[in-house]
Formats: C-alpha cells, structure tokens, sequence
C-alpha cells in the first residue's frame, strides 16, 4: 500500500510539471481589429459625410399647414354648408350657429342709436315754428286764466271784508291763483327754450348718448358675426368635426374645421442632425411616395429652417432613432397632381459632392 502512494504521488508530480512548462510557453493571443476593419468604418463615416444625397422624411402639405377653426362663442351649430374636401373662397362660411338671441340683441340696439339721433337732430336744428307757434299760445292761455283769477280774487277779498261771503271762498281762489301762477311760469320758461334752442351743454349730452348707443350697436353686431366660422383665405376644407344640433365653442376638444390653402402643394422634409449642416435653398429634390410605386416628383429647396428641432416625423424602421433632433426644409413641387395633404413621402436632396458637414 505504501508503495502504491509513492508511486501516484510521482505521476501526480509529474503531470503538474508538464502543465506548468506548458503554459509558460504558449503564445498570448491578442483582441487586436484588423486593419482592415477600422479602414471600413473610417470610410463609411467619410461616404456620410461627403455623399451628394441627403436622405429625409417628409409631409405634404398646402401653401400653408391645416388651420384649426374653433368658434369664438359657445353655442348649438345650426348648419354646416361646406363639405370636407369642397374647395371655399375667402370669408366663406363654414359653420353656421344659432343666433336668434344676438340678431334680437342688434336689432334693439339698431333701434337705440336712431333715437338718440333723433333726439340730437331736434337740438341741433331747434323747434320747428308750429312748435313756437303752440308755445306762444299756451303760455298766452295760461297768463289769461291766471289774470282771471286775479280780478276774481280781487273782488271776493272785497266782499270778504264786507262779510258777504265766506272765508273758505277766499282761500280757494288764493289757491286758484297760486296754482295758475305756477302753471303760467311753466309756460314761459318752455316758450324760453322753444324760442331760444338747446343750450350747448345739451347737445354735447347727446351727441355722447348717440356715440354710446353706436358702441353697444357695434358690439352687438360683432356678437352676431361671431355666430359663424368663416374661411381665413381661400382654400380646402380638410375635415369637419361639427354637427347640426352639436353644441360647440372655443373649450371644444376639437376644433370644428381645418382648412389649408391646397392651391399649391409642397413638401416639409425633416433633415436629421448630421445632414442638417449641408442643406441649403436651390438644391434640387427628388419626392418618392410608397403609396405610388414608380413615382418620382422633381422639386427645389426653397427655404430651411434657422434652428433645429424635435423630430415630428418617423419611419417604419424599428432601429431608427427618436431622441434626434431635425431641422425643417420646405420643398416646392413642379408638378403635385397625384399627392394630397398629410401624405408621408422619402425625400432625396442633391447635395454637391465632398460638400463639408460643417460650414
């Protein structure tokens, strides 16, 4: 048995000689690139940098983007005369609101600021001379009662002293007379005014009651005009969100119509970050559509944007990133027949070659 240790003592020995010289004498591999692998993507880096294409995602759109209506002031749609697709003129409308209460409203203050005029006119221009005429005569019966009464409460003062009548008749021709004096000099000062016109304090009252009346006028009438959505321009009804019945307003989730100037159609390419520098007005675009396989619209850079901005716009490709940034560039159509507004487009813009990324 003692034999037997020895003997797998020294095999044990042995075979940990053997790996240790092993070991001790093999070549370390290395992780090294090759050469040739870093060349690859210092060139693919380059070919970004310097290709002549820009490649981007774009929208169509009209002259100007879908404008959002919302009425002004809450209240039940009556009608919608339009329908979505219908080309409008300027100031067309679009959505029509009940305004019964605003058409009463305008009527009554119509009416206000014709009789504030009226009365103006009458001070300005004076009594007519029936007017004075009929003054005249009413203070001339009035004096003339009153000097009846006169002789009268003369004669009875006199048979009052001689107690022939009694004291109660003096006092109610006393009465008689002060009541006629009263009334008498009502008559003068009215005959005054007749005769003599309003006095410029007067008219500067009414002339500032005519220009307050004309106010509440105007306001009502921009009350009653604000009970429909009229078209901004001339353009293309691109959708509808009201119905007659519907009670709609400026708070409304949606608005009621979008409208755009489709006159035109162009195209908004979002270039991303490390083409964004190289981008510039008059280069020439090509506009490819999935949607119409074997179409290609030729077109022009006509502006770019001077910032750069969140991206809007993203493609089907799952690797594709969204953290970017973008910066917008329009592009003008030569011909558009076959596109519509809201389309997703590709967009190839013909950079010069060896253009550098940054200017």
């Amino acid at each position: 048995m003692k034999q037997f240790l020895v003997i797998a003592g020294a095999v044990i020995s042995g075979i940990a000689i053997f790996a240790g010289y092993h070991f001790a004498n093999k070549t370390p591999t290395t992780t090294e690139t090759p050469t040739s692998a870093v060349s690859v993507s210092t060139s693919n880096a380059t070919h970004l940098h310097t290709t002549d294409r820009i490649f981007a995602l774009g929208r169509v759109e009209g002259v100007t983007r879908g404008i959002a209506l919302h009425s002004q002031i809450a209240g039940v749609t009556k009608s919608v005369p339009v329908k979505e697709g219908q080309q409008v003129d300027a100031n067309a409308e679009l959505v029509l609101l009940d305004s019964r209460q605003q058409q009463y409203e305008y009527e009554l203050a119509v009416a206000a600021v014709r009789i504030a005029q009226s009365r103006l006119e009458r001070l300005v221009s004076g009594a007519r001379e029936q007017e004075r005429t009929e003054a005249i005569a009413l203070h001339n019966a009035k004096l003339a009662r009153l000097n009846d009464a006169l002789r009268r409460q003369e004669r009875i003062r006199q048979l009052h002293e001689a107690e022939v009548v009694a004291r109660h008749e003096r006092e109610e021709i006393e009465a008689e007379v002060e009541h006629l004096t009263a009334e008498v000099q009502a008559a003068e000062a009215q005959m005054k005014v007749v005769q003599l016109g309003a006095r410029a304090e007067d008219i500067r009252i009414a002339e500032a009651q005519v220009k307050a009346e004309q106010a509440k006028a105007d306001l009502a009438s921009l009350h009653l005009e604000r009970m429909s959505i009229r078209a901004p321009f001339a353009g293309q009804v691109l959708r509808i969100n009201v119905k007659p019945g519907e009670l709609t307003g400026p708070d409304a989730n949606e608005p009621a119509v979008i409208i755009a100037d489709t006159s035109q159609l162009r195209v908004r390419a979002f270039v991303e970050e490390l083409d964004a520098p190289r981008v510039a007005v008059g280069m020439t675009a090509t506009v490819e559509a999935s949607g119409l396989p074997g179409m290609k619209l030729a077109g022009t850079v006509t502006s770019v944007s001077p910032r750069m901005g969140k991206k809007l716009l993203w493609s089907d490709r799952p690797d594709e990133k969204r953290d970017t940034k973008t910066r917008e560039v329009m592009i003008s159509l030569v011909k558009s027949d076959q596109l519509f507004v809201g389309m997703q487009v590709d967009v190839i813009i013909q950079a010069s070659q060896g253009q550098s990324a940054v200017r």
